[in-house]
């Protein structure tokens, strides 16, 4: 199943109503990619959608991802 797998994605904050749009929220991830994807895309991505923000953070660090938060 390795081979297959592309990328994982969470949040870097599991909370309640993470999700939900509202005025000035941030929300944030976090993307594990294969070393090869990571380094043809940016390491921090952001971008806007109405007033919530978003960020996404990309690593080839599997260390890094699965640590506890």
């Amino acid at each position: 199943m390795a081979k297959n797998l592309y990328k994982l994605q969470c949040p870097v904050s599991s909370q309640y109503d993470l999700e939900t749009r509202a005025n000035g929220k941030v929300i944030q991830y976090i993307t594990l990619l294969p070393a090869a994807a990571s380094a043809q895309k940016p390491a921090v991505k952001t971008g806007q959608e109405g007033t919530t923000s978003f960020t996404v953070y990309n690593t080839s660090d599997a260390t890094a991802f699965w640590q506890k938060p």
